[in-house]
C-alpha cells in the first residue's frame, strides 16, 4: 500500500510468498504445522525511491505472533527492512516508519501474499525441512 501524499516518503510496503532474490523461481516455502494448516514464509518490506530516507521500520503483526512488535534498522545487509515471518493466514500488518529526520509515518498493509497462488503463472511449493513449530515464529533476515 502506497503512503499517502501527505506523508512527503515515496515509500511501499510490499509482501511476497516468493524469496524476493529469486523471483523467477516461483518457489513458496511451507512447513507442516503439527497437524494443523501449513506455515508459509513470507517477506515483508519497503520498496520505493525515497527508501535511502527511512531510518527504521516497527512492524505490528497479529497478536497470535509470540512477538507481535518488531522493529527493523534500515542497514547495508537490510536496505529495505525485510522482515521474514511464518505464517498459516493473511492479516493486517501496523508499519510505522521512522525516517533519518525523526518523523513517524504509520499505516496499515493488508498481506496480500496469498494471491500469488491463484495468479495464471504457477508457483513450485516447496517443503521446508526445519521442525515444525506450534504458533507462528517471527524472523528478521538480519538474523
Amino acid at each position: 500500500m502506497p503512503m499517502s501524499a501527505e506523508s512527503n516518503l515515496k515509500i511501499e510496503v510490499v509482501d511476497t510468498a516468493i524469496d524476493p532474490k529469486a523471483p523467477r523461481a516461483r518457489e513458496v516455502r511451507r512447513r507442516q504445522n503439527e497437524g494443523q494448516r501449513p506455515l508459509y514464509k513470507v517477506w515483508i518490506y519497503l520498496k520505493g525511491k525515497d527508501l535511502a530516507f527511512v531510518d527504521s521500520v516497527t512492524y505490528t503483526l497479529h497478536k497470535s505472533f509470540g512477538t507481535p512488535v518488531r522493529t527493523v534498522q534500515r542497514s547495508l545487509r537490510n536496505p529495505n527492512c525485510q522482515l521474514i515471518i511464518w505464517t498459516w493466514g493473511v492479516f493486517n500488518v501496523g508499519v510505522s516508519i521512522r525516517d533519518k529526520s525523526g518523523n513517524l509515518y504509520q499505516l496499515v498493509h493488508e498481506l496480500a501474499y496469498d494471491s500469488e497462488f491463484r495468479k495464471s503463472e504457477p508457483v513450485v511449493l516447496v517443503d521446508d525441512k526445519e521442525p515444525a513449530v506450534s504458533r507462528p515464529v517471527l524472523y528478521s533476515s538480519a538474523q
